[in-house]
């Protein structure tokens, strides 16, 4: 055998170690991307149940505003038919 011909032999044995290894990392990356994933899907859970509970509170402050503003209306209402 030639030294041409083994040495492109040994390039296509290291090409194939090399996709041997990969594939054999492969399962550890994907648990480590579902798990970053996972991971993100609690945080934006998280955000979201924050962002509820600041339209909730929003909302109940615009309902007692506006409860305010109808008891001003009605003492107005009422000073004004005296």
């Amino acid at each position: 055998m030639s030294l041409c011909k083994m040495d492109k032999s040994l390039k296509e044995l290291h090409k194939k170690l090399e996709e041997e290894r990969m594939l054999r990392e492969m399962p550890g990356l994907v648990a480590g991307i579902e798990d970053a994933m996972c991971e993100q899907d609690m945080e934006s859970q998280e955000r979201l149940a924050t962002i509820e509970d600041a339209m909730c509170e929003q909302d109940m402050e615009s309902q007692e505003r506006l409860a305010t503003i109808e008891d001003s209306l009605c003492e107005l209402d009422a000073a004004v038919n005296k």
